[in-house]
């Protein structure tokens, strides 16, 4: 066991999805190493999540369950804000549930409580101190593993499998865990388009990211991209929206990325 945590050695894998105008945070390769459990009641685990644009709504949360080492898949979820880049109060309150399928990823339907966010927030796994179901994990270090083993939290040094989607105004997003050697940002496609269209790109290292799209004239149609985002390939799905909601007029736009230093600008044509 490692600082308190039970651990059951098993190789799973596994899966996730969303629909539309749904952002899907996956920060795992989907394939666990082995699962991680508590045995005293109110330790936890979480892992931080990063929302591409403000305003985001939470729709769902889940957890990949390895296992349940002789007992139930009873846990209770956490939805928790950020307090000074730590996990902070809770967003949403839940009863204690049980997995419906071990091994494999429980998703929990959030999009009724009408959370919000932001900026950084954190999906976790609470336990009751009887119930062992483990969640998966694997050893490399990503940044984001949160524990709290008795009262307060601290930073871990590997990657859990939890998962959140949000709802963005104006755009879908798909994150790989594949990293590149540099940043780049690929021409959109279809292209021209309609109604919808895709824009790639890519970031080697944490970086403070927007992606926004302006007409010919210069001025700003939307903000696909604004905030801190983990290193690895997105790929965006912008569905010709505007910022206020409105269907965005036939002709020329511009893309623009910007990570850091690094700016890069693209046209693409939306033809009706």
């Amino acid at each position: 066991a490692t600082h308190g945590r039970g651990m059951f050695s098993a190789s799973f894998s596994g899966g996730g999805g969303g629909g539309g105008n749904i952002l899907s945070l996956q920060y795992d390769d989907g394939v666990p190493t082995s699962g991680y459990f508590w045995g005293t009641a109110g330790q936890a685990s979480a892992n931080r999540m990063t929302p591409t644009v403000a305003g985001s709504k939470v729709t769902s949360i889940s957890f990949y369950i390895t296992g349940t080492n002789g007992t139930t898949a009873r846990y209770k979820p956490l939805l928790l804000g950020n307090t000074a880049n730590t996990p902070g109060s809770s967003l949403s309150t839940f009863a204690f549930r049980t997995a419906a399928s071990v091994p494999g990823w429980d998703e929990i339907d959030v999009s009724s409580l009408n959370v919000t966010v932001n900026s950084d927030f954190f999906v976790g796994m609470e336990y009751d101190g009887t119930n062992k179901p483990s969640y998966g994990y694997d050893p490399v270090d990503n940044g984001r593993a949160w524990d709290k083993q008795s009262t307060t939290w601290a930073s871990w040094n590997e990657t859990y499998f939890m998962r959140a989607s949000v709802q963005t105004p104006a755009s879908d997003v798909v994150i790989e865990s594949t990293v590149p050697q540099e940043f780049y940002l690929e021409q959109n496609y279809p292209n021209p388009f309609n109604p919808s269209t895709v824009i790639k790109y890519g970031l080697p290292k944490e970086q403070n990211v927007t992606l926004k799209v302006f007409d010919i004239t210069g001025r700003e149609v939307v903000t696909l991209v604004n905030n801190v985002l983990a290193a690895g390939t997105y790929t965006v799905s912008w569905n010709g929206k505007t910022s206020s909601g409105t269907t965005a007029a036939s002709g020329t736009y511009i893309y623009r990325l910007q990570a850091g230093d690094y700016v890069r600008t693209m046209k693409m044509i939306l033809q009706k």
